[in-house]
């Protein structure tokens, strides 16, 4: 490996969110960063008494204490007005681009970059603000210190295509985020290790059936399921997954097609694969789950599906029985996309513009009317940052939000919408998100945010025939699924360059 490039202090340009998240990033031209503070928490080690000796302890375990409040403090000369930061009164963002070259002041220029989440301004020093002599004449300043709640980090990224012998279009895609460190459960399983995902049937083969892939090195290699959930020419839409004991883990997946003389359907694996169990949505015959974001787990005790005609069906026990909380009254488009942000607050989107919204887990549901310009358009893709933050992907290539669940609407802009379709969009956190944008063709791509979802920058993806979903593990890190290119459906990575 080549030695890396070591940046300098003076490669770096400072950007204020004071408004937080979704909001436009300023440039902070004459300002200078500190040293941050990024206490990890000590560890406390435990002791039990040493059987070979008296007075003499052995340790037994550790444990790590609260980690402490991440700080930082910035610079800068006193002028004759006010600057951003000494306006700051709430809590906001505060990003560092390192940048090798090129302009300090485009936001979207970085070669490594660092954001500091929900920051309050705790105190402010100020240094030279009258001389006595001619000797002490200089700069009047403050530093300005700040406290934060969270810190990311984020790199540029690069794309590459996995191998996998699905000869359908992949539909949907899922991963294990979190990292597990070795015990006695197991040994170190790395981030992004752990995924599984779903193909549609095989339109030119009858006999086909969707399939069920799974991988345990990160995508490097993919293997098929023993068994298909469904049968010949049923294609799979969706999948979810959660563990319900220490050592299992159960996928869920749902039926793409319809089935004119059945409900819509999902169904379960606890052994990998190897055998799945079926259960009917509902009793109402030919509905179906129509794409990726359509299913959706909060945990194993909170699973949502929407399903053609306005119909939404709900879990508490894993995916084993389901409930009907809206039969088609409040709409009978179909929905495409469902996500909650609690146990309580959550929405579904779909054909026509159609939204629902609801504030007690979907005992009840609400219509809310989206943007007015978008009353004939298919919603595909829901992003739900906050109970009020939510982001929309159209089918054609728009993308709105609203920051009050719903009451108002504002378009966001980005390089090349307007055209194609906004196919899945998924956050990582209320800083970092991701979605998937098909141009006409279409021609899938990826891109993502680092400001909260008003900046998205774009990512090219190897050669494909259209991303129907997107699964990132963290905000360097994403998977994809899509259509068959040339012989076989598109699994890809996304990945730090």
């Amino acid at each position: 490996m080549s030695d890396p490039q070591i940046l300098l202090a003076g490669q770096a340009s400072i950007w204020a969110q004071p408004d937080g998240p979704n909001t436009k990033p300023l440039y902070l031209g004459c300002h200078q960063m500190g040293d941050i503070e990024l206490p990890g928490g000590d560890l406390t080690r435990l002791y039990c008494p040493d059987p070979s000796a008296t007075g003499k302890y052995k340790v037994s375990g550790s444990f790590q204490g609260e980690p402490g409040v991440p700080t930082f403090s910035i610079d800068t000369p006193i002028g004759k007005t006010r600057d951003y930061l000494e306006r700051w009164n709430c809590q906001g963002n505060i990003i560092v681009n390192k940048l090798v070259t090129g302009r300090r002041d485009l936001f979207t220029n970085f070669d490594r970059s660092f954001a500091f989440f929900r920051a309050l301004r705790t105190g402010r020093t100020l240094s030279n603000l009258a001389s006595r002599q001619p000797a002490d004449e200089g700069e009047s300043a403050q530093s300005l210190a700040f406290s934060f709640e969270d810190s990311l980090e984020y790199f540029d990224l690069t794309s590459a295509r996995q191998t996998i012998a699905s000869l359908g279009d992949m539909a949907a895609i899922w991963f294990v985020n979190e990292a597990q460190c070795p015990s006695d459960s197991g040994p170190a399983v790395a981030q992004g290790m752990i995924g599984a995902a779903v193909s549609n049937f095989l339109a030119s083969s009858v006999s086909a059936a969707g399939e069920v892939y799974f991988t345990d090195d990160g995508g490097a290699t993919w293997t098929v399921a023993a068994a298909d959930p469904f049968s010949a020419a049923e294609g799979i839409s969706a999948i979810v997954a959660f563990d319900v004991s220490r050592t299992t883990r159960r996928y869920i997946v749902a039926r793409g097609t319809t089935d004119a003389g059945n409900p819509a359907e999902v169904a379960y694996t606890d052994d990998g694969g190897a055998t799945w169990t079926l259960v009917d949505l509902g009793s109402t015959n030919a509905l179906f789950v129509t794409r990726a974001q359509a299913m959706f787990a909060l945990d194993p005790y909170n699973i949502w599906v929407v399903t053609s005609g306005g119909h939404i069906f709900y879990s508490e026990d894993g995916g084993a029985a389901w409930m009907e909380q809206e039969a088609g009254a409040l709409t009978a488009q179909n929905l495409n996309a469902i996500q909650f942000i609690s146990e309580k607050v959550g929405y579904a989107a779909g054909a026509a513009n159609a939204i629902l919204k609801t504030e007690d887990g979907g005992a009840s549901w609400t219509a809310i009317t989206g943007p007015s310009t978008q009353a004939a358009a298919a919603i595909l893709s829901i992003g739900v940052v906050t109970k009020s933050r939510v982001f929309l992907g159209y089918d054609d290539g728009e993308l709105w939000y609203t920051e009050d669940g719903g009451t108002t609407w504002a378009q966001r802009s980005f390089s090349g919408d307007g055209v194609g379709s906004i196919t899945s969009i998924r956050f990582v956190s209320e800083m970092c998100g991701f979605m998937t944008h098909d141009n006409a063709d279409p021609v899938g791509r990826v891109l993502r945010t680092r400001d909260g979802g008003y900046t998205w920058e774009a990512e090219a993806l190897p050669t494909n025939a259209g991303i129907n979903d997107i699964w990132p593990v963290d905000e360097n890190l994403a998977f994809v699924a899509g259509n068959v290119q040339g012989t076989t459906g598109f699994v890809g990575k996304v990945m730090e360059a």
